[in-house]
């Protein structure tokens, strides 16, 4: 009997857990550039192409974490960018994705802004899924402390098209 009562306990543990983590999920309105290939901006970005890079501020008193993310890859024609978050004890993910009704033939670099309120000051996995991320290169996930950095940037060398072609 105990190990049943044991049983039920784990398993309404877990549920709640998963619970908490659809509740902690939101979709947020995500500003973007324009495609940033094959135009001037791009030569004279402050960020290589090849680079993959999130720059984060930190308001403390608002709770507000304020994410741009510079040569994100996307469809050359999408019709909308957002993200969907998840905030959970420690980590924070950030899945952003397109909504394409007419996709063109080719991905491009953008720089997205986007904000995330409601941010306890303190330390975080910070994990950005990006749609487009080839398996040579490693995703954006870096370990932050709110406390301690309110303002970073976090950089990846990307190895794949379209952040080389």
């Amino acid at each position: 009997m105990k190990q049943v009562c044991s049983l039920v306990i784990v398993l309404l543990l877990f549920s709640c857990n998963e619970n908490m983590n659809i509740s902690n999920k939101r979709t947020i309105n995500v500003e973007h550039s324009s495609c940033k290939q094959f135009t001037e901006a791009a030569f004279l970005d402050s960020v290589k192409q090849d680079i993959d890079c999130i720059e984060y501020f930190y308001e403390p008193d608002s709770k507000l974490l304020s994410i741009k993310h510079y040569n994100a890859a996307f469809n050359c024609c999408p019709n909308k960018i957002l993200a969907e978050i998840i905030i959970d004890s420690s980590l924070i993910r950030v899945e952003e994705r397109e909504k394409l009704l007419n996709p063109c033939k080719c991905n491009c670099l953008y720089d997205l802004n986007y904000e995330i309120s409601g941010v306890d000051a303190k330390k975080y996995t910070l994990e950005i899924i990006e749609p487009y991320l080839g398996n040579a290169d490693e995703p954006l996930k870096f370990e932050i402390d709110l406390n301690i950095n309110q303002h970073d940037t976090l950089m990846k060398k990307r190895t794949m098209y379209p952040w080389l072609f």
